[in-house]
């Protein structure tokens, strides 16, 4: 892959003018360790309007229930988010 020389600078890694040839892994195919099946359907509260827009927005189907029904459901809950000890593709960790 074709780049350019570095240099630190001020404490920073800098790119300089001069070109450089270097050597990249490509990694063209990941195995999963857990597989599931997809869900059918997704319920999304009315309360979360941003969210449903997001998703409409991202070309998801909604389809709006319009009276209270059963179905037999599986729930999950997020009870705890881990964020990355740093940064990755330019995405700063949550304190």
């Amino acid at each position: 892959m074709l780049g350019f020389v570095e240099e630190e600078r001020n404490g920073r890694r800098t790119a300089t003018a001069t070109l450089k040839e270097y050597s990249v892994v490509v990694v063209s195919k990941a195995e999963p360790t857990l597989e599931i099946a997809r869900p059918f359907a997704y319920l999304v509260p009315a309360s979360f309007p941003q969210a449903i827009e997001n998703l409409q927005r991202h070309g998801f189907d909604m389809t709006e229930l319009r009276e209270d029904i059963e179905l037999p459901i599986e729930a999950y809950r997020v009870e705890k988010i881990e964020s990355a000890p740093r940064a990755f593709q330019f995405r700063k960790p949550k304190p």
